[in-house]
């Protein structure tokens, strides 16, 4: 499996100069990835948290808005500048059948390890619950936190 990480887009709710750009740069990129998909020849995006700066509802439709573009399935973890229950709300209006926390297919299961602490600009430490690796596929385990992105492949 071929996999495109995006993560720390930062979208904000104001017309910043600041703002603009991280929602041009993130724009850039969604346009090469387009315009290279036969090069790239990924299967799938997976973003790894703060697409949102602050976590508002505006920022996610920003984000959807601009990933819908894509041909390529996606998937996203929150991260500790997002907001969980804005950005489900989100994902759900687009219809799509999103799980912030986890996803699969046949073949593999890709995990968020959520060490968002609510309402707090840093992480702390949970424990992953075993029972959701106990499936036999090869599985991934991706872990945000503001310092440091940490995926780990379970085969």
């Amino acid at each position: 499996m071929k996999v495109i990480q995006i993560s720390d887009i930062h979208i904000m709710p104001n017309e910043s100069a600041l703002a603009s750009k991280h929602l041009a740069n993130f724009d850039r990129a969604i346009d090469f990835i387009n315009a290279n998909a036969d090069k790239i020849n990924a299967d799938l995006i997976i973003v790894t948290g703060d697409i949102s700066h602050d976590g508002d509802i505006p920022s996610y439709e920003r984000f959807f808005k601009i990933m819908n573009r894509t041909s390529l399935p996606f998937y996203f973890f929150p991260g500790n500048h997002d907001n969980k229950k804005n950005l489900d709300d989100a994902a759900h209006k687009q219809g799509g059948n999103y799980d912030i926390n986890s996803f699969e297919d046949d073949e593999w299961r890709m995990l968020s390890i959520d060490s968002v602490v609510d309402n707090e600009d840093f992480a702390g430490s949970r424990r992953m619950r075993s029972t959701r690796l106990k499936k036999p596929s090869p599985q991934v385990a991706i872990k945000r936190s503001p310092s440091s992105c940490i995926i780990t492949l379970f085969l």
